[in-house]
Formats: structure tokens, C-alpha cells, sequence
């Protein structure tokens, strides 16, 4: 789930800072002026990308600082979980974003293949924070809002970072019939938002979770947001996709889903869970 890639280039990122970053992608980036918690780091702009993951990537290996992001209004390539998903969203509705992260800086609260829980737990906390919503995180990276999906996760890793891609519906108010559980925070607020204050938000709640260091109660957090805690799930899991019901119990130290089948507790560190309604 978290690939390590990495080609090192020259020093680019100073050029990036003094004028619009070219990285490779069809548009320049364009600095926005967004508050971010993460001692100001730059927050980049590209109208039109083909996922703001392979942009971050770039910056990355030309050196970007801890907590630059990339966000975008529009991509063409965003990609879900699986080969087989991408994230959908209209043009300029919602948030595109991937935040970098310095996998080698110290005491980080979680392994890496727990960051999507991790985002995911700093997203929930703005929706209750700040809209008052009923949110819950669906192992391993989606957050639900009255029980439908408004946002999904996917962290990737280089050498010396952690990429973490987030997509949040925003306001968009129609989905295709296959995504017929999704939802956006206008959707169920009532009224629109502004994409560029819910990405400093998290950002805020970001730092303090990854700044929180190895005592930092996350587990604690997740589990008390987990969709179907102490219910019977379905999962798949393996090459051949057999599922397996159990009581869904909580979340292992590495992120790892805990389920409790026929009186025991296994863990699965890759698994498509089914909820039961």
C-alpha cells in the first residue's frame, strides 16, 4: 500500500519558491497565500493536473520542505485506493490536495502505513470541529459524514517523504449513480463553503497529530470515530479475495484492522471491508 520511489534531481526547489513551479506539470503552480500551520510552508496552486500526488512527488525530490502542499482545481488522473478507482470530483468543487510530509524527522506518532488513518482522523476533527457534523473514519482511509462518504485518503512514501493525498467533497451537490453514497459538506451544511479554509484547517489539525509524538493517542482517537466498531464486518483480503466475518474490534499499532473471528483477534494490514447496514 505504500510504494518507495524516489529519482533524485538537482536543487530546483529554490527556483520554485522565487516563481511559479513547473515540476512537470502541463501548468505552472502558482503560490497561494493560505495559512499553513506547518511553519508557513508553501501552498501551491494548479488549476488543471494530472494528480496532485505525482506534483508533490516532484517537489519532493527536489527538495521541498516539511508540510509544502499541492492542491488543485481539477485532475485528471486522481487515483483511489486499488488500479481500478480514481476519485471523482467537478472542476474547482472540492479539495485536491497532497500535503508532503519529512518521513525522517523524529518520534512521529504512527508507522507510515498508518498515515491514512492518521489524515484521516485530522479531516474528522474539522468536520466536528467546525460544522458540527456526525463523522466517522471507515478503516483504512475514508470519512464519512452521516454515514456517506465526503473524503478519501491515499499516502504514498519516497525515501524522504510522506505523500499524503487527500481529496474532500466540498460543494459539489450531484454524484453519478455508482457513487450514490457519497455526499459533500454543502450537501449536508446546506450552503456552500470555501475549499481554501477547510485545507487550512487541516492542516492545523495535521501538524498537531504528527507533532504528537509517539505518545499521541491516535488508536484511541480512530477508534472512537471507527465506522462498524464492535459490529460484524465482511473483509477480503489476499490473492484470492475470501471473505471473512468477524467483529471488527479496533485498529493495531500499525494501522492494521483488528477483527475477532470465532473468539480470536487477527489483524489485517490490507483488506476491503464491507460494512453491514
Amino acid at each position: 500500500m505504500v510504494p518507495s520511489i524516489l529519482t533524485p534531481y538537482a536543487s530546483f526547489f529554490q527556483a520554485v519558491v522565487r516563481r511559479p513551479a513547473t515540476t512537470g506539470a502541463r501548468v505552472p503552480m502558482e503560490r497561494r497565500d493560505i495559512a499553513n500551520a506547518f511553519d508557513g510552508a508553501p501552498v501551491y496552486y494548479v488549476p488543471v493536473t494530472d494528480s496532485t500526488m505525482n506534483d508533490a512527488r516532484r517537489l519532493s525530490e527536489h527538495g521541498a520542505i516539511n508540510g509544502t502542499v499541492v492542491f488543485a482545481g481539477s485532475q485528471n488522473l486522481g487515483r483511489g485506493r486499488f488500479a481500478d478507482r480514481s476519485w471523482v470530483s467537478e472542476t474547482g468543487t472540492g479539495v485536491l490536495m497532497t500535503v508532503i510530509l519529512d518521513r525522517e524527522l523524529s518520534d512521529l506518532p504512527a508507522p507510515i502505513g498508518a498515515f491514512p488513518l492518521l489524515a484521516g482522523l485530522a479531516l474528522s476533527r474539522v468536520l466536528e470541529q467546525d460544522f458540527s457534523f456526525d463523522v466517522a473514519v471507515k478503516w483504512p482511509n475514508d470519512v464519512l459524514v452521516h454515514g456517506k462518504k465526503v473524503s478519501g485518503i491515499l499516502c504514498e512514501a519516497t525515501r524522504t517523504s510522506i505523500l499524503c493525498g487527500v481529496g474532500v467533497n466540498c460543494n459539489q451537490l450531484g454524484f453519478p449513480g455508482d457513487l450514490r453514497n457519497a455526499t459533500s459538506i454543502a450537501r449536508e451544511l446546506g450552503r456552500p463553503v470555501d475549499p481554501e479554509r477547510v485545507i487550512a484547517r487541516f492542516l492545523v489539525e495535521l501538524r498537531v497529530i504528527v507533532t504528537g509524538g509517539r505518545q499521541y493517542p491516535w488508536r484511541r482517537e480512530i477508534e472512537r470515530r471507527l465506522a462498524g466498531k464492535d459490529a460484524e464486518v465482511e473483509v477480503t483480503s489476499g490473492l484470492d479475495r475470501t471473505p471473512v466475518k468477524g467483529i471488527l474490534r479496533g485498529v493495531c499499532a500499525d494501522g492494521s484492522l483488528e477483527l475477532e473471528i470465532a473468539g480470536a483477534k487477527k489483524s489485517f494490514p490490507s483488506a476491503e471491508i464491507l460494512l453491514r447496514s
